[in-house]
């Protein structure tokens, strides 16, 4: 119907404009990144693929589709962007493990409980129209700006070395640990869920594909499409909320504030 087209046909629009604009500023590459953050958001939605969401249903209700089908995104993945990165020099995010990230990633876990979503749930949702989440938006970018002030400090308290199974095993055997594990914690998760209830939940089903809802597991599948094509566009991993810091910095700088000396996260 019209009542569907147009917002549809503006939105397209409104995507290919910006696709244009960052094309111009920063060359091809920036273009079909965008098309791709499009195509993200297009499958969150859809699929109300919420990470937050997923291991809130399992801690509070016994609830396991939501953490399988993020392990099945994780496995799809895998399956390219371990040997991208193994044999053609792709990037990855390894970080050490330490005081500092223990603490942030409490920190991070309690705020996407209290806020109501995690980077992409936050995004997706202000995208479909809450004006509620664009104050968790608006804290998650304050924070993330705090952090990025004082990085050195969190960066020199004890941590260990950074550390790679691909570089350790190569590509094929760190693959075949990641999807050992991964099917140990979906058969774990689906133990759990049976011991609680008896029986598996019965998962949404894919109603339209232009206009949704969509099942999690089309949901998984899409956003490992994603995922693989920022590999191939971008040469790194798909990554969300470290956007956040640098969008408070660059305001803060506009405001005059010296951001522009900051250290920032080294993700590879």
């Amino acid at each position: 119907s019209v009542r569907v087209i147009k917002p549809v046909l503006a939105a397209i629009t409104g995507l290919l404009l910006v696709a244009a604009l960052a094309g111009y500023a920063g060359g091809l590459r920036l273009f079909w990144a965008t098309l791709i953050g499009g195509g993200a958001g297009f499958a969150l939605y859809h699929a109300a693929f919420g990470f937050t969401a997923g291991w809130r249903r399992l801690v509070t209700e016994g609830r396991s589709f939501g953490v399988r089908a993020q392990f099945l995104l994780i496995g799809l993945t895998a399956l390219v962007s371990y040997p991208m990165i193994g044999w053609f020099g792709a990037g990855g995010f390894v970080q050490p493990v330490g005081i500092g990230m223990v603490l942030g990633a409490f920190l991070f876990g309690m705020g996407m409980q209290l806020g109501g979503g995690c980077g992409s749930g936050t995004l997706f949702v202000v995208g479909g129209g809450s004006t509620r989440m664009v104050i968790t938006l608006a804290f998650f970018i304050l924070g993330s700006v705090i952090g990025h002030a004082h990085l050195p400090f969190w960066n020199a308290l004890p941590r260990t070395e950074r550390i790679s199974l691909i570089t350790a095993y190569g590509p094929v055997a760190a693959l075949l640990i990641l999807l050992a594990l991964l099917a140990l914690l979906a058969y774990a998760a689906a133990a759990w869920e049976r011991r609680v209830h008896g029986h598996l939940e019965e998962t949404r089903a894919t109603g339209s594909y232009l206009r949704g809802p969509w099942s999690p597991w089309l949901g998984a599948v899409a956003l490992a499409l994603v995922g693989i094509a920022t590999f191939v566009v971008l040469n790194r991993p798909w990554g969300i909320t470290q956007a956040f810091g640098f969008w408070g910095a660059k305001m803060l700088y506009l405001g005059g504030v010296p951001t522009d000396h900051w250290t920032l996260a080294r993700w590879s």
